[in-house]
């Protein structure tokens, strides 16, 4: 399963690459971020899982683990929930205005990261790198050393392991997936409201009217000019189509998480002092959820370009179009 992981962290990595370029300039900010913030998340996993799945790491793994890889895992994974969470504050058409402002979601990226670090500063402070050695020289075998990674001392601070716990996991993890549901289901349920007022408006409209408009529409639309305005509405139809496909496929990519996460949570006092002893008490379907859960993380962060591709295609913003009236705002 971490071959897998592998190899799907790398095309995710390359597919983000190429989404960059693909990306129009109206929505590169907040793509670009999302997708750069998902290639840092599969590099460091990758890195990571190669400590955890290799009985001898690589020395740079080791020596960086502590201070890069661990905890900047921890923060770009809990960065790209919260800009999944604004770009449907962004992209999908929900009623107040002030949510899609340049200065909230700008104000919102940057307090999205501020809080991604500190919410996993404690991240650092949590492993450490150690030298073992092997000392047979007065035997004439020789000597020998071995870098390895361990828990630091501040895993016996009863607050640390209780913030850890679900503090954490609800603010870094559920609330911005939540959030994201929540969005999309307001968002479904506010344009299922408007094509239900519309269809009854047409109901009770005058059919000579309706015949009038309808020849005005045809005699106008004979040649029809691809002007800034449409071409804006289509990039706004792209992005909310973007949402709509992301939310869900993230949220199912997320349940092994939430098995894992919410056992090491209700477990987390115990699991800590058996390790201090040496001994893992995590059952078998935990470390086998585990994997799993690195793999669809993995997952999730790498199938930004087929949403990209998917978002483009007429077929599928036309039926979201015609069943939500899915018009946002740019």
């Amino acid at each position: 399963m971490s071959v897998m992981m592998y190899l799907v962290s790398v095309s995710g990595c390359t597919g983000n690459i190429i989404s960059l370029v693909l990306l129009n300039h109206q929505n590169r900010f907040l793509y670009g971020n999302l997708l750069l913030s998902d290639s840092f998340y599969c590099m460091f996993l990758v890195l990571e899982s190669m400590r955890l799945h290799t009985t001898m790491s690589p020395k740079f793994i080791v020596r960086f683990f502590s201070a890069l890889i661990y905890p900047c895992g921890k923060i770009f994974q809990t960065f790209s929930l919260y800009l999944r969470l604004i770009c449907c504050l962004k992209f999908l058409p929900l009623p107040n205005s002030v949510l899609k402002s340049k200065r909230f979601i700008s104000t919102s990226y940057v307090l999205s990261f501020i809080l991604s670090v500190v919410l996993h500063v404690g991240r650092f402070f949590e492993t450490e790198k150690t030298t073992t050695c092997w000392d047979f020289r007065a035997c004439g075998c020789g000597y020998s050393s071995h870098d390895e990674i361990r828990l630091t001392s501040i895993w016996k601070s009863s607050l640390y392991i209780l913030y850890i716990g679900w503090p954490c996991q609800l603010i870094s993890f559920i609330l911005p997936l939540l959030g994201s549901v929540c969005l999309l289901l307001k968002s479904v349920s506010r344009n299922k409201k408007e094509t239900s007022r519309s269809q009854t408006f047409t109901e009770t409209t005058d059919s000579r009217v309706e015949s009038l408009e309808m020849e005005y529409i045809n005699s106008s639309s004979i040649t029809t000019e691809y002007t800034p305005s449409r071409r804006g509405e289509e990039m706004g139809l792209e992005a909310a189509t973007f949402c709509f496909l992301m939310v869900p496929i993230t949220t199912v990519l997320q349940v092994p998480r939430m098995l894992s996460s919410g056992y090491e949570a209700n477990n987390v006092f115990n699991a800590v002092t058996c390790l201090e002893e040496g001994v893992d008490i995590s059952p078998v379907w935990v470390l086998y959820m585990a994997s799993l859960s690195q793999l669809c993380q993995a997952a999730s962060a790498s199938v930004n370009i087929y949403l990209l591709l998917l978002s483009k295609q007429w077929k599928i913003k036309d039926k979201l179009e015609s069943l939500l009236r899915l018009v946002p705002e740019n």
